[in-house]
């Protein structure tokens, strides 16, 4: 609630003090001022996600709650209503699969225009209205809570324009593994000759991923291989013989790699 302060005021006045000589006094100024409360119209935004975790592939959704409080007597119709959020601009992370109460949605400028037909075109006082918008994840950002974004609705009654916002997300916690296996010596090989292999695990998301002790494997042909050493190894990689594994747990952080090297003798 605000105060309207008008006030009016005389600069200056004159008047005869005395009729016989018309002598004249001037005064001023003097001044009056009206100051009553004023009612200020009232909006609100209430973001909604769910589910509060998800994996690459999921599917999440956002609902924008829209309202126009009523706070007595006559207020403000807004004849439109947007929706900014950044969470639409991240298309190479999310797609949107679905939406409803949007007549637009720009991926480019992150601007949804709400569409107010179901509440006859004016979001009147005391009226809400719920937009809302369905999401594929199909990438894994660094920040796991990349979708945790502030959403700012701005309300159209034109001279008046209101602003609120609101910030929520789904985080989206991924730790898929890839593993590579190569050989570095240039192909073809041939009987006798030293070759060299390297094995990559990585974690390509953005959470912890760990490999329980004896889940990493790799059984070098040994029809073809002998005299098989590991070069450098990670303390938790060893070889028995038969066998190169993992002899105690490993984690590997989002976006971190193990390399795994060794050689062997053609035969």
């Amino acid at each position: 609630m605000s105060n309207i302060l008008n006030t009016a005021t005389v600069e200056e006045y004159e008047y005869e003090l005395d009729p016989n000589t018309h002598v004249e006094v001037t005064k001023g100024p003097i001044s009056s001022t009206s100051d009553e409360p004023k009612v200020d119209p009232v909006v609100t935004l209430d973001k909604v996600c769910a589910p509060d975790y998800i994996d690459l592939g999921d599917t999440f959704t956002i609902d924008y709650i829209l309202t126009n409080v009523d706070v007595g007597a006559a207020g403000p119709n807004f004849n439109n209503v947007t929706v900014t959020d950044t969470i639409f601009t991240m298309t190479t992370y999310a797609t949107i699969t679905g939406s409803t109460n949007f007549t637009s949605i720009d991926t480019g400028t992150g601007v949804g225009t709400v569409d107010l037909t179901s509440v006859g075109g004016t979001l009147d006082p005391g009226e809400s209205i719920t937009a809302s918008v369905t999401f594929t994840s199909i990438g894994v950002p660094v920040n796991p809570s990349q979708f945790v974004t502030t959403a700012i609705a701005l309300f159209y009654d034109v001279p008046i324009i209101m602003t609120t916002n609101d910030t929520c997300g789904s985080i989206i916690r991924n730790g898929d593994l890839t593993i590579s296996k190569v050989m570095l010596t240039p192909s073809p090989v041939y009987v006798g000759q030293t070759v060299t292999y390297q094995i990559t695990i990585t974690n390509t998301g953005n959470v912890d991923s760990e490999i329980e002790a004896g889940d990493f494997t790799d059984y070098p042909p040994l029809t073809d291989l002998t005299d098989i050493a590991l070069v450098a190894p990670p303390a938790s990689i060893s070889f028995d013989g038969t066998k190169i594994y993992n002899t105690v747990d490993i984690t590997l952080a989002g976006g971190a790699s193990l390399v795994i090297t060794f050689t062997a003798k053609v035969i």
